[in-house]
């Protein structure tokens, strides 16, 4: 979307100076970089999908389409009859990881710590880096301009003194925002929102408050956190802490803290071809293993994961005898895990991951047998991708024409 005349903000309250954290949202993702490439789509209702002609669902809706009731997530045929004037683009997922990338470049030229939270939000610890950054607004305008500049993108960003606030306030004006929010405006502007709006709290839970009368997050706020915790369970009280505003949660970037490394996709058509899930399964510990290496980490359990078309899903996962961060090794974890746990039935999503991470220089991490001729092919294709793009270098299995474009989750 087209900036247009001033940056629009809403400043609320002076920040605290103990930390700063900001999260960065992009508006309307996957349609903004679709009507940015396609200036005919610009100021029309827009839905990216995996596959148009077939059963999907809406990845993504532009603004235009919002005022229609449609939303990411929903059914296309359901778009289609809520908003007929739309166009409907299908999904491209490594151009959008290519400018998802070239955002989070930009964003750690300002702090060393930018935690990516999907691939089009991220959040930033920004603490102690104001002689580089600047102050808070300044570097978030700054930020904005930046984006715009390198992608025509817009983006939402929420400055506080903790994650979840940042992330409250990010929501609080779209698209185009900047919201500085501080622990005392949380009554005032946070309390009088639906409990739905609080950061985590998914409908099923939203069900289970309504069912208690609580209908608002100030609501939420005032009940006894051991009453709530009586009907809902243990992880209740954390909701009353974030009602009242309160996060612990350090910011952490993905080299230096991260758990796990992982890629998914939903598929656009459910699949029991096995061939084609060795495919999927191929390319996604490429992806993993690429940003394993790239946040100079190694791991030891690979993790799949295998969702059915009744929507139930396993996860199961392998421990290596040692740390990796080669494709091969994922890959053959991978495929026993398969043939070990997979009961042949069609399945709508797949992912991967690798976790006990530590840093590339801790532990073992020898290659006998050749390994060291595949770890050095790995830093050269690695070296390719960077700079020629993501496509540049495909294995030849994956070139099979079946591939369809996946969904990340």
């Amino acid at each position: 979307m087209p900036m247009g005349g001033p940056w629009r903000a809403a400043l609320v309250g002076v920040l605290p100076v103990d930390r700063i954290i900001m999260h960065v949202d992009m508006n309307a993702f996957f349609a903004s970089v679709e009507q940015q490439a396609d200036p005919s789509l610009r100021g029309r209702p827009v839905l990216v999908s995996g596959d148009p002609q077939g059963r999907s669902v809406v990845s993504a809706a532009s603004y235009e389409a919002r005022p229609f009731g449609v939303r990411a997530g929903m059914p296309l045929v359901t778009a289609r009859r809520l908003c007929p004037g739309a166009v409907i683009v299908r999904a491209r997922h490594r151009e959008y990881a290519r400018v998802s990338h070239q955002i989070l470049a930009i964003l750690r030229t300002y702090t060393p710590l930018v935690e990516p939270y999907s691939i089009d939000e991220a959040f930033l610890d920004l603490t102690g880096c104001e002689k580089v950054s600047g102050p808070p607004r300044e570097a978030a305008l700054a930020i904005k301009r930046a984006i715009h500049a390198a992608t025509g993108l817009t983006c939402s960003i929420g400055i506080a003194p903790n994650r979840f606030l940042a992330k409250m306030a990010s929501d609080l004006q779209k698209p185009d925002g900047l919201v500085v929010l501080e622990s005392s405006d949380v009554p005032r502007l946070l309390w009088p929102l639906p409990v739905t709006r609080l950061f985590g709290v998914g409908e099923k839970t939203a069900e289970r408050l309504r069912s208690l009368g609580i209908v608002t997050i100030g609501a939420l706020a005032q009940m006894p956190a051991a009453l709530l915790q009586q009907r809902l369970g243990p992880g209740a009280g954390r909701l009353v802490e974030l009602a009242w505003g309160r996060d612990v949660t350090p910011v952490e970037s993905e080299g230096a803290g991260a758990k796990s490394i992982s890629h998914e996709v939903t598929l656009p058509v459910d699949t029991a071809d096995e061939s084609r899930l060795q495919e999927l399964v191929l390319d996604m510990s490429d992806r993993v293993a690429r940003r394993v290496r790239r946040a100079g980490l190694q791991g030891r359990t690979v993790e799949i994961k295998l969702r059915n078309a009744k929507f139930q899903t396993i996860v199961r996962s392998r421990t290596l005898d040692g740390p990796t961060q080669l494709s091969e090794d994922i890959y053959a974890a991978c495929l026993k895990l398969l043939d070990q746990h997979w009961d042949r039935s069609p399945v709508r999503l797949v992912g991967v991951s690798l976790s006990q991470l530590t840093g590339a220089g801790h532990g073992q991490l020898h290659f006998p047998d050749g390994r060291e001729r595949q770890r050095k092919l790995a830093a050269v294709t690695d070296a390719i991708r960077e700079r020629f793009g993501e496509d540049s270098l495909v294995r030849a299995r994956l070139l099979s024409p079946r591939k369809p474009e996946g969904e990340p989750s």
